[in-house]
C-alpha cells in the first residue's frame, strides 16, 4: 500500500512539469497574409479596456518586438514567464520591446499571473477573457496558430517576433521558448552579451 501511495505522489508531484518546447518558425509577412491572418489586425485591450492596436505602437521606438500571448491558469505559460521576464530586463535597453496579451483570462486572475511573475513589460488583455472554443476561431491569433499548423487546444504561450523593417522574416514560437535559440538570435541581432 506504501508503495501505491508513493507512485501517485509522485506521479501527481511531476504532472505539472510537462514542458511544450518549440523552436523559432520563421515566415513571411506574404505567408501570412496568404493564409487569411493579419498580423497589424492584432489588437488587445489595456487595463481601462480601451481596444489597442499593437502595430505600429510597439515596433516604432524598438528593433525587436516579442508579442507572448499568455493565460494564468496555462502551466507552460507560468514556467516561461520568469524567462520572459529575463530577457526583457535584459535587452531592452538594447532595443527589445515585449508584450504579453493575456488571453482566456479574466482580468483579475490575468493581473493576479501578473503580479506573481513580476512582469515589468506592458501588459494588454486579449479578445476573449474565458475559454470560448466559437469565439476563439475568429481571432487573429487563432488564425495565425492555424496557419502555422499549431494544433494545441488554447496556443499559449505563443510568441511572435518581429524585426523592425523587415517583414520577410517573422519568427513564431508555439509553445514555451527554448531560452537558448531566443537568446542567441537577441544578442547577434542587437550586439548586446547576455
Amino acid at each position: 500500500m506504501k508503495v501505491i501511495i508513493f507512485l501517485v505522489l509522485c506521479a501527481m508531484l511531476t504532472a505539472g512539469e510537462n514542458h511544450e518546447y518549440a523552436p523559432i518558425k520563421w515566415l513571411s509577412l506574404d505567408s501570412l497574409e496568404n493564409g487569411g491572418a493579419d498580423l497589424f489586425a492584432l489588437t488587445a485591450h489595456d487595463s481601462k479596456g480601451n481596444t489597442k492596436k499593437i502595430f505600429p505602437r510597439h515596433l516604432q521606438n524598438s528593433k525587436v518586438l516579442i508579442i507572448t500571448y499568455m493565460a494564468n491558469w496555462c502551466s507552460n505559460c507560468n514556467y516561461q514567464a520568469p524567462l520572459l521576464r529575463e530577457i526583457y530586463e535584459n535587452f531592452h535597453s538594447a532595443g527589445l520591446e515585449s508584450i504579453v496579451i493575456m488571453e482566456y483570462s479574466a482580468l483579475k486572475s490575468a493581473r493576479m499571473f501578473v503580479d506573481r511573475h513580476k512582469l515589468t513589460m506592458p501588459i494588454y488583455f486579449g479578445q476573449i477573457q474565458a475559454k470560448d472554443k466559437t469565439r476563439r476561431l475568429l481571432t487573429e491569433h487563432y488564425k495565425i496558430r492555424k496557419i502555422l499548423a499549431d494544433e494545441r487546444s488554447w496556443g499559449t504561450p505563443f510568441s511572435i517576433i518581429i524585426e523592425k523593417n523587415n517583414f520577410s522574416k517573422i519568427g513564431f514560437i508555439a509553445g514555451e521558448f527554448q531560452s537558448d535559440e531566443l537568446e542567441l538570435y537577441l544578442t547577434r541581432l542587437l550586439k548586446e552579451k547576455f
